[in-house]
């Protein structure tokens, strides 16, 4: 007798004479034949486990590999680009250094204009030098903030005032509105509150052909031993739609790659000044 498989026949019984199966001895046979068939689809099932578990180990060995393999040329491109942004950084130092003492020797209007360019040139070089050795540390996660007192205010006024001049050769009037609220002595990393500041508000002026710029500073939050305060940048600038908010902080990123040419910039200063405000003064 042969019952039929979901993958071939059970043959139970073979002979010459002609043998008469009742009722219930054919349903035993069939319930036999069914507890073969799911038998063997389970032997299949699981000989199908072990290769697809196979598989999944060499793959993971594989994407291991790669993952090292990555993140070792990921701290060789980081160290590359901390020392080659060092090393430049000196000789742009001392370049900017030798043209400040060459403008104030006597020089005539044409020799006074060419020096102003070149120390001028050599600034932009040096703050784009400066932001890739910073994009660089974030990277290699070498970044460290120092917790010291200063006078908050003073960093507020002294880092617009560095934009002053800027904001007042394109007409704009740059306002600065601390609040009263705001304590003047506060303890943080002030170095990198003024890149902060300067990196908002070089943006508001570049990208603000008429109007108005106001810095504000105000308390978010406090407790008894801490407080929050809250730095907002606002200008009547051209605006950045909706959708693109999401590329504002992204390293290396322009919202419009025309922008690059009309504007300039590396696109590191916000993805470093989110990095610098997010990253714990202890770690």
């Amino acid at each position: 007798m042969r019952v039929p498989l979901s993958s071939g026949a059970l043959i139970i019984w073979t002979s010459s004479y002609s043998l008469v199966f009742g009722s219930e001895e054919l349903a035993q046979l069939e319930s036999f034949a069914v507890m073969v068939d799911l038998a063997l689809a389970r032997c299949e099932l699981i000989e199908a486990q072990r290769v697809v578990a196979e598989q999944l180990v060499h793959s993971n060995e594989q994407l291991a590999g790669a993952w090292d393999v990555a993140m070792e040329s990921s701290r060789l491109k980081g160290e590359f680009l901390a020392t080659m942004s060092h090393e430049i950084r000196t000789p742009m130092n001392g370049v900017i250094g030798l043209t400040g003492l060459l403008l104030n020797t006597a020089l005539d209007e044409r020799q006074r204009s060419y020096a102003q360019g070149v120390k001028g040139a050599g600034e932009a070089l040096l703050a784009i030098i400066d932001d890739i050795l910073d994009f660089s540390k974030i990277e290699a996660d070498r970044m460290s903030l120092e917790v010291i007192e200063f006078d908050l205010r003073d960093v507020v006024n002294e880092s617009v005032l560095l934009l002053a001049e800027t904001a007042r050769s394109k007409g704009l009037t740059l306002t600065v509105e601390v609040s009263d609220h705001v304590p003047r002595r506060v303890c943080g990393d002030s170095v990198r509150l003024r890149q902060i500041l300067l990196n908002l508000v070089s943006n508001a002026v570049k990208f603000t052909e008429t109007g108005d710029i106001w810095v504000l500073v105000e308390v978010d939050s406090e407790a008894d031993d801490a407080v929050q305060v809250k730095f907002e940048v606002q200008d009547t600038g051209i605006g950045i739609a909706p959708e693109d908010h999401t590329k504002l902080f992204e390293p290396f990123s322009q919202v419009d790659s025309s922008t690059t040419r009309k504007f300039g910039g590396t696109g590191l200063g916000l993805a470093i000044s989110r990095a610098w405000w997010s990253w714990p003064a202890a770690r």
